[in-house]
């Protein structure tokens, strides 16, 4: 009896310059002062923008995404070529900036690497840092919320602290630095997670992509 073996053959993406990164001073005011300025700056892009490159941009509807939900343009530029589509050069989503109005913004790890030690003894709490990682199996958990894994260490502190009095968490010391849920779900689209901690956040998920649980 013989065996038969399937042969695959892996088309691996063309060979393309990259690009030379480089953090933006509206990035970094941003980082040390937490003056979100979208509206007068190029540092700063829509998040479904980072698809425009893509075969998917035909699909996408930019309305139906928040006006509160943005990424670097280095994020965004990986390639210093600008003829070629994106569909096998996007980034992971791997930080994730949010501000005291709830803005998010993702940014790249050069970027959060060039102001990693700014975001860490910051005292201002300006803004906050989470590590993200989507959820792409059951049994994961995602890292977005994870206290633990945010900077700066001062407002991790004084949340500790607030804890350790009151038992509790004031609404004006941490409420403000967690990302709503239905910016969670976008995230999670965005970045290709498929699992759900709940099922308010599955519920999000399918309101916003029009999909019935």
């Amino acid at each position: 009896e013989q065996e038969l073996e399937l042969e695959q053959e892996k088309q691996r993406p063309v060979s393309a310059k990259p690009h030379i990164p480089q953090v933006h001073r509206d990035i970094v005011t941003f980082v040390k002062t937490g003056d979100f300025n979208v509206q007068n700056s190029s540092a700063f892009m829509h998040l479904p923008q980072a698809l425009d490159k893509t075969t998917f941009c035909l699909l996408i509807q930019h309305e139906g995404w928040s006006n509160k939900i943005f990424a670097s343009r280095e994020f965004c530029t990986v390639l210093s070529e600008k003829h070629l589509k994106m569909d096998n050069y996007l980034r992971p989503v791997c930080w994730v900036v949010c501000d005291q109005n709830q803005n998010v913004v993702l940014l790249s790890g050069y970027e959060v690497n060039a102001l990693f030690h700014q975001i860490k003894n910051d005292k201002s709490n300006n803004i906050k840092l989470y590590m993200y990682n989507p959820k792409i199996r059951e049994d994961q958990k995602p890292l977005v919320m994870d206290q633990n894994l945010s900077l700066p260490q001062s407002l991790r502190q004084n949340i500790v602290h607030s804890r350790q009095i009151q038992g509790l968490i004031k609404e004006n010391s941490i409420d403000r630095f967690i990302i709503p849920d239905f910016l969670q779900q976008q995230l999670t689209v965005f970045s290709g997670g498929v699992f759900f901690d709940d099922a308010k956040g599955q519920d999000s998920y399918c309101l916003f992509l029009g999909l019935c649980p």
